[in-house]
């Protein structure tokens, strides 16, 4: 083909629409051929549009029109702007400035665009981003002040390391939800979904545990399945404790207090009660029977060691004092009262019973008991004692004898080495002073070898 336009050469005008049609392959026909002939060397040739008219331009650049055809018809039917050629390059290319593209021409729209765009390799853009109905797949980082939508995946920190991971669950429909607050409030971290109750569960790995720096409040019950240490802990509310671990001392049990423990209400207990220190009851409530008082107890009461009272000490059932202490004074022996002693019912004694001062007995009969130091009546002319088998001794001044008074007595202990017997009594009533009692052995003995405890009844 080429080689046959070359050979057009002076053909100024050309009416299109009287060609041969080009055959759909091989050469032109000769006929063809001949009708190009005069076109001269670099004529240009236009075509109108449908209707098959056109410009012929000779080399003088002067077009020469068919059928009335302006030249602005031309270039509007051809979108050329004025002054455009075939080897026009992107400055020379008009541009209509848009939205934020300012630019007039291709090449300054391009070099605009250039200036604004995200590099391949990264790179900072400002301003919001909207994606519509659209995604950002693949990987890598984005870094924007605000996101409005879903993001999938995990989120990670400066250092590209994870710091928050999600993790996908089939069909899931409730998730969580984290709601700032404004000054003076906290941000919240709420579970919300399409169920109407859901729970928030916060897991820690492997034996690790869930640590809070701060106080935790607990707005409802809090129900703890497993071992829990905690340094305080402050409730308005119902604190259940699940777990079923016996307690066998102060270190074991579902819940184990390292410091101390203030109740201000009820206590109750419902297996054994196990106290190794301690324990201060500041109740004042008095008790007037077995129900009643700062401490009731419905059983028994095993006491080791030993119990003050500083009130009335009322028992309606049996008491055993298992102590075998003995008792040589008013203020010794397994049970000392520093008081007096009302029996309603027998009294048995399996010991002595050494009575300092007056006894009364419920028949108005008088019981005196103590102790009395051996004093012979013999002397050796000049005042002084020796041994004899009589001796007198004075009572004290609360015992009233008579005639019938009965004197027992019993040798509480002696320093010499014979066998002492009482073998006779008598009572000598003295009407201005102190009674008292003429004793006679069975051996002579000296001033204070022997001491007697007494039991008289008036």
């Amino acid at each position: 083909m080429d080689s046959e336009v070359t050979d057009l050469a002076g053909v100024k005008t050309v009416t299109i629409s009287t060609l041969q049609v080009k055959p759909s392959e091989g050469a032109f026909a000769d006929g063809d051929k001949t009708k190009l002939d005069g076109i001269a060397a670099g004529a240009q040739v236009n075509v109108s549009g449908d209707s098959g008219n056109a410009a012929v331009y000779d080399n003088s650049g002067t077009p020469t029109l068919k059928s009335g055809i302006t030249k602005t018809e031309i270039q509007t039917l051809i979108n050329v702007e004025d002054g455009a050629k075939d080897d026009q390059t992107a400055a020379e290319v008009v541009s209509t400035a848009t939205t934020n593209i300012a630019a007039l021409t291709v090449q300054t729209a391009l070099a605009e665009l250039d200036d604004e765009k995200l590099a391949l390799a990264g790179g900072t853009m400002t301003g919001n981003i909207t994606m519509g109905a659209n995604d950002i797949s693949g990987t890598g980082s984005v870094t924007a002040t605000t996101f409005t939508g879903n993001l999938i995946g995990n989120i990670l920190d400066s250092n590209e390391n994870e710091l928050v991971k999600g993790t996908a669950t089939a069909s899931a429909v409730n998730e969580i939800t984290v709601t700032n607050a404004a000054t003076g409030n906290g941000p919240t971290i709420s579970a919300t979904g399409s169920d109407t109750n859901i729970d928030l569960n916060i897991e820690a790995k492997g034996t690790g545990i869930v640590n809070t720096s701060g106080d935790l409040t607990v707005g409802g019950a809090m129900d703890v399945t497993g071992s829990t240490s905690m340094a305080a802990i402050n409730s308005d509310g119902v604190v259940t404790f699940s777990d079923n671990t016996t307690s066998s001392s102060s270190t074991t049990g579902a819940l184990k207090v390292t410091g101390g423990v203030g109740v201000a209400e009820n206590l109750n207990v419902g297996g054994t009660f196990d106290v190794t220190g301690d324990t201060n009851l500041n109740s004042t409530t008095t008790s007037t029977s077995s129900t009643t008082g700062a401490l009731v107890v419905d059983g028994g009461v095993g006491v080791a060691e030993n119990l003050n009272v500083g009130g009335a000490l009322d028992v309606t059932g049996d008491t055993n004092l298992n102590s075998t202490t003995t008792s040589t004074s008013s203020s010794t022996g397994a049970l000392v009262v520093d008081g007096g002693v009302g029996v309603a019912e027998n009294l048995n004694v399996g010991g002595a019973i050494d009575v300092t001062d007056a006894a009364t007995t419920r028949n108005n009969l008088g019981i005196y008991g103590g102790s009395l130091n051996w004093i012979t009546n013999g002397d050796d002319g000049f005042g002084n004692s020796v041994a004899d088998t009589e001796g007198t001794m004075t009572l004290p001044s609360s015992i009233t004898l008579s005639s019938s008074s009965t004197v027992v007595l019993t040798i509480k202990s002696k320093t010499i080495g014979a066998v002492c017997v009482v073998q006779s009594i008598v009572n000598i009533v003295n009407p201005t002073g102190e009674d008292s009692i003429t004793v006679t052995l069975n051996t002579a003995v000296d001033d204070d070898e022997v001491i007697f405890s007494y039991i008289i009844i008036e």
